[in-house]
């Protein structure tokens, strides 16, 4: 379960204005829920991701998954955190461009010690589902925006990690990929008991979601579910 407890994030513009990103939010997330964080860019959706990811450091709250705070590690646990506990999508994706697909999308487990061989074997169908098989062993390089979230969102899967983290997932995709990702994502939380987080403005993604909570200028508001 995810505990987001009274967040706060304030940053301050070069003209001296402090913004509130993420101000007073406060959620759970069960295992097996998708929730999704619904509003405009510039709402803090980001913001309030890469807090849950412990990418950036709140000013204010904290954020427990299973009771343990992820608020407050160190650089280390933080690595460790985010490569067997988090599935993590951002809307830049972060391929080793020399890479194929299938290894990038494979480079958590074998960080993790599973034999190259078995994490390819692994991820293929994960590759399939996505509609990506065909490049899997393309370099990233030549991927398009959309194949190369499609492989973000794949790598993200890969240990089945108990928390996973969307920023706009559909956001470079057509609507048929589009739906295609979502029920992916709507499957594999339910099927592995994941606690599932998307950032959107799409309002199609926002459907897939068991709630829905609005976020303008950094509140959040409880929209549905």
């Amino acid at each position: 379960m995810l505990d987001v407890c009274d967040l706060v994030k304030r940053f301050h513009t070069p003209g001296g204005e402090t913004v509130r990103a993420v101000d007073g939010v406060s959620l759970t997330v069960r295992p097996g829920e998708l929730v999704a964080l619904y509003g405009p860019s510039g709402s803090g959706k980001t913001t309030l991701l890469k807090i849950v990811a412990a990418v950036i450091a709140p000013d204010r709250g904290h954020v427990l998954l299973d009771g343990r705070a992820i608020t407050g590690l160190s650089e280390r646990d933080a690595a460790s955190y985010r490569l067997h506990r988090l599935g993590l999508v951002l809307q830049s994706a972060h391929m080793m461009a020399g890479l194929s697909a299938i290894e990038n999308a494979a480079m958590k487990l074998i960080a993790a010690g599973i034999a190259r061989d078995e994490a390819r074997r692994r991820m293929m169908p994960v590759l399939e589902r996505l509609g990506l098989d065909a490049r899997a062993d393309h370099r990233a390089s030549s991927l398009s925006m959309g194949e190369l979230q499609r492989l973000s969102l794949a790598k993200a899967l890969s240990n089945d990690p108990p928390l996973l983290l969307a920023d706009e997932p559909t956001g470079s995709l057509d609507t048929v990929r589009g739906r295609r990702v979502l029920r992916l994502l709507r499957e594999r939380t339910r099927e592995r008991a994941t606690a599932t987080v998307i950032a959107t403005h799409d309002p199609q993604a926002a459907r897939f979601a068991d709630t829905v909570y609005t976020l303008r200028d950094g509140r959040l508001d409880t929209a549905g579910g």
